[in-house]
């Protein structure tokens, strides 16, 4: 049981890596080359996890996906890493939105998982509904015809949310504005958007 950095790109490739392959550098350090993407590929998601901890992932059709961190491949700093659909029976053309490690010390906390769409609706959910999650992923989120699930973050008690839309409006409410729902729930509208806006 170790940490473990998690790195995932637009084009769907993913890799775990020791945090020891990041050296620290001083004021002015050019840098590093993390991993050798594709053209027009680029880094969707990086953070740290436990080899033990469950990985969600939620998807714009309003899926959510679960995997061991130790499950998905190790790779050194400079490896692209293997293609997500190797790992999750996610279909030709469902792209993952948000990654999120789900701790073992998260059960039992009051700790939620705040969605937003593309047509701003919002929806919170108990982070122990997404603790055993099949295989081929179970629905977090029902969706309107023509919507995508756009983020999925965690929200603890007193946190506040910031939903920014593609034509420069932003709200800004308290989690606790949003009751939890469960995970068949449509959601509540989080902002109202002009024509052709989106979040």
């Amino acid at each position: 049981d170790e940490e473990n950095i998690l790195v995932m790109t637009s084009g769907g490739y993913i890799k775990r890596t020791s945090p020891s392959e990041y050296k620290k550098q001083k004021r002015g350090g050019v840098g590093v080359v993390d991993l050798n993407t594709k053209e027009e590929d680029f880094v969707t998601a990086f953070l740290k996890a436990s080899t033990h901890d469950d990985i969600l992932f939620f998807t714009d059709r309003g899926k959510v996906y679960q995997i061991k961190m130790y499950d998905l491949p190790e790779g050194r700093r400079s490896t692209r890493g293997k293609s997500i659909m190797n790992f999750l029976s996610v279909e030709g053309d469902e792209k993952v939105t948000s990654v999120l490690p789900l701790p073992k010390a998260t059960r039992g906390k009051d700790v939620s998982v705040l969605m937003v769409t593309k047509n701003g609706t919002t929806k919170k959910v108990a982070a122990e509904s997404f603790f055993d999650v099949r295989r081929n992923g179970i629905i977090a989120i029902k969706l309107a015809k023509e919507d995508t699930l756009v983020s999925a973050d965690f929200v603890a008690k007193g946190d506040t949310s910031v939903l920014v839309t593609k034509k420069g409006q932003a709200i800004r409410f308290d989690e606790g504005n949003i009751r939890e729902m469960g995970r068949s729930a449509s959601g509540v509208r989080g902002i109202k958007l002009s024509k052709g806006d989106q979040v």
